[in-house]
């Protein structure tokens, strides 16, 4: 089951473990007190003062650490697993508790008491998904989907194969539209049903808790009054695209359609929205303003030493296209040389030395691709005269 928080679909149990997993944090910091100093709670309190806002500050941390590194998103192919990730998780965590203990002295915590509360964290964790885990696999508390639709859409299924692209519902089976062939499902694990005495009644008999609508035209097949059964019947009815985004987090853009954006939940655009947003965008350009200002005088001292002082500024501003097709300027370092349109410099170097690190590596100059080109062509022409000769001897 998802839930809809700040306008995104969240898992529920995804949730519960990121709440269950916040209340561990918090209370292997108890467990690490207990441990390292004792049982005697109120002489610890009069010493070192109270417990809970330390644990607090470590719950929130670790959570915030473990939410960074995807702990709390489906696993990707190829990406690193969660036991590597969350160690990673506490080693970061780690420094930005040391982050706050010297900012906060008040706060802090001991070097054991932090490296009990780790410990035992991270053995809470690995618990909590194991349990997690097994009660999420568990049939009985999934939502039972039937899908209703073309085959050319219903194909997108073949493609959820992994247990976590499937951890929320289990997909019953599928019923094909009017007309449609099952040519591009798959025979070993789509299962097709016939519905001769209606959606509703079908959906009563598989006892179906959502009914996914996946059809490509859906003026001339949408069965209206058999929908309607099924909503009477206490089915949810879902637009194919709707249930993709829930249980994938992304959006179809081949299926995409306008009337799901008219009336579809989000792109709101209220003020507040648009103020939290402009005002984020402002806090976070002058905090990297901030940290980058000294690579950023040191840019310009490199460019005006280079090429300002023969005329040309260390600024370049280049016309966009913004918001609402509105032309802004955009401010850049210049990064090419002030002759670097004459004809002379289109075969040499173009750029100033400050502006070619902007390419990553800087490609090679034109002697040196022609000595290369030479060289490779001469071995190429050695590699023939020697087949030539081997087939003569064979001769």
């Amino acid at each position: 089951m998802r839930i809809r928080l700040f306008g995104h679909y969240m898992h529920l149990p995804v949730v519960t473990l990121a709440l269950a997993e916040f209340l561990a944090f918090g209370l292997s910091v108890y467990a690490a007190v207990t441990l390292r100093l004792g049982t005697d709670h109120e002489a610890i309190v009069a010493e070192n003062g109270a417990v809970w806002p330390r644990a607090l500050i470590f719950g929130c941390s670790m959570s915030v650490c473990f939410l960074a590194l995807g702990l709390y998103h489906p696993p990707a192919r190829g990406h690193g697993g969660p036991g590597l990730r969350m160690v990673i998780a506490s080693v970061v965590a780690t420094a930005v508790l040391a982050t706050l203990f010297y900012a906060l002295p008040q706060v802090r915590l001991g070097r054991g008491v932090l490296l009990g509360a780790l410990a035992i964290s991270l053995l809470a964790a690995v618990a909590a998904r194991v349990i997690a885990s097994r009660v999420g696999a568990l049939e009985g508390i999934k939502r039972r989907v039937l899908v209703y639709g073309s085959s050319a859409q219903m194909a997108t299924f073949n493609r959820m194969r992994r247990r976590s692209d499937r951890a929320g519902y289990n997909l019953v089976g599928m019923v094909l539209s009017p007309g449609d062939t099952p040519d591009l499902l798959d025979p070993l694990n789509d299962r097709v049903y016939e519905a001769p005495e209606g959606l509703g009644a079908l959906c009563v008999k598989l006892d179906i808790d959502e009914l996914v609508v996946a059809l490509q035209d859906r003026r001339q097949t949408l069965p209206i009054k058999e929908l309607l059964q099924c909503r009477l019947a206490g089915v949810s009815v879902l637009e194919f695209i709707t249930f993709m985004e829930r249980e994938t987090g992304r959006i179809q853009l081949d299926l995409l359609n306008p009337s799901w954006i008219i009336f579809g939940q989000g792109f709101r655009r209220d003020g507040v929205r648009l103020f939290t947003s402009r005002a984020l965008d402002f806090i976070a350009s002058g905090l990297l303003l901030v940290i980058t200002s000294p690579i950023m005088l040191l840019t310009m001292l490199a460019i005006w030493l280079e090429d300002g002082r023969k005329g040309g500024g260390v600024f370049y501003r280049q016309a966009r296209v913004g918001y609402e097709g509105r032309i802004f300027h955009l401010t850049k370092f210049r990064s090419m040389r002030l002759d670097a349109e004459d004809p002379p410099a289109r075969n040499g170097r173009r750029k100033t030395t400050p502006g070619h690190p902007d390419r990553g590596v800087p490609p090679p100059a034109p002697h040196r691709r022609a000595a290369a080109a030479a060289q490779r062509d001469g071995r190429a022409h050695g590699i023939r005269r020697a087949a030539s000769r081997a087939a003569r001897i064979r001769r």
